[in-house]
């Protein structure tokens, strides 16, 4: 299925041009020959765009506005009719509503386009289910949540980061072209330089002469990492070692509980079984080997072993969720536990966030404060000693 591009004259021997969605060009002859079009030319046209990975942006626009419109009681045709017309989304809606025209479910539609597997299964289950539209309200909730934390984690590191570049870009300043200045006008008066003040001026001798050397250094450097850790045994070693250090600090792994919880809690409230649940989020964590350990608790349950029992086998979470979810299964309410547990990491990431916010601030502007008055003692140094010399 594709757009095809026609011109073409009208019964009335008017020249028209538009476009038409078909399997085949013969199928557009078709067409065109139902509207009593005459094809000039026609051209098949092909979008890049369509088969991009949709971002949380475009997941949150489209599942609250089609959310909206079939709350509303507007049906899917006509909702995806009204979907066409809006502008700068990113969402080829023109082609999902030809698709669904043709009778194919949204689900199968959307996925064709980049639309993230997540939010086609709770989609696909909403559809079986006759309840497409709380699945929509799920998916919506899932994405806004995740862009919420997202936000907030680029917010907290913005400030810190541009100071840090700021301090690095004054120290190269100051140590490459400040610093040689006065070295010129000590060399002149003959005043004698302290070790420190001396060791600053070599390096910014230095710095002059291969300052291109040294980012080239730097770069080949970064590059040569990176390298060595997309090796598939490095990358699994660094990730265990991670992993385990994680798991170690309670605030550390709330971000990802945080996220695997809720996406948990959604997949069975959509009444996703377990094992589907875990092979559909088992890529999710960012991390290898939690991948790996999901893996192994699949295989776990598959033994026959109950879901909380596998968790805390191969120690995957944390005592908390190990204890929250064998309750869960002892009273038939996993779901509920999951939220229990989403809401407790919840609020230990804001307490982290607020915390980091808080630290990164000071800690960067007291660094920056310590290189500043290291480089005004070296150029000051040599001048009251010269002075102390004169007296």
């Amino acid at each position: 299925m594709s757009w095809y591009t026609y011109e073409g004259f009208t019964t009335e021997a008017k020249i028209v041009s538009g476009k038409v969605w078909g399997d085949s060009e013969e199928e557009v002859l078709l067409t065109l020959e139902y509207q009593r079009i005459k094809p000039i030319r026609i051209d098949r046209t092909t979008d890049n765009k369509q088969q991009r990975h949709w971002k949380h942006k475009h997941m949150i626009q489209f599942s609250y506005r089609l959310h909206m419109l079939l709350g509303a009681g507007i049906s899917l045709k006509k909702a995806l009719d009204m979907l066409v017309d809006t502008t700068q989304t990113g969402i080829p809606y023109q082609d999902i509503r030809e698709d669904v025209k043709r009778g194919m479910p949204l689900s199968k539609s959307i996925v064709k386009y980049g639309c993230p597997s997540i939010a086609v299964i709770i989609l696909e289950a909403g559809e079986s289910s006759g309840t497409i539209v709380e699945a929509l309200e799920m998916i919506h909730c899932m994405y806004e949540e995740e862009y919420r934390l997202r936000q907030q984690v680029i917010s907290a590191i913005t400030y810190p980061s541009f100071l840090l570049i700021l301090m690095l870009v004054f120290i190269g300043v100051a140590i490459g072209f400040i610093l040689p200045q006065f070295e010129s006008v000590f060399m002149t008066m003959h005043i004698a330089l302290p070790p420190f003040t001396a060791m600053l001026f070599s390096g910014g001798r230095w710095l002059q002469h291969n300052g291109l050397l040294l980012v080239g250094c730097c770069t080949v450097l970064v590059l040569l990492v990176w390298y060595i850790y997309h090796l598939d045994s490095i990358k699994t070693k660094v990730h265990r070692y991670v992993w385990r250090w994680i798991q170690k600090k309670e605030w550390a792994i709330a971000f990802t509980l945080v996220r695997m919880s809720q996406l948990w809690k959604l997949l069975i409230a959509s009444g996703i079984p377990i094992l589907q649940m875990l092979m559909m989020t088992e890529s999710l964590w960012g991390n290898l080997w939690a991948t790996t350990l999901q893996k192994q608790v699949k295989d776990t349950i598959c033994q026959g072993h109950g879901f909380t029992e596998s968790l805390r086998t191969v120690e995957l979470g944390t005592p908390l969720v190990w204890d929250l979810l064998r309750i869960g299964e002892e009273t038939g309410d996993i779901e509920s536990m999951l939220e229990q547990i989403h809401t407790y990491y919840q609020g230990i990431v804001n307490r982290t966030m607020k915390r980091g916010e808080q630290l990164l601030e000071p800690i960067m502007l007291s660094i920056m404060g310590v290189i500043i008055a290291l480089l005004v003692v070296a150029v000051m140094l040599p001048m009251f000693n010269s002075i102390s010399g004169i007296q």
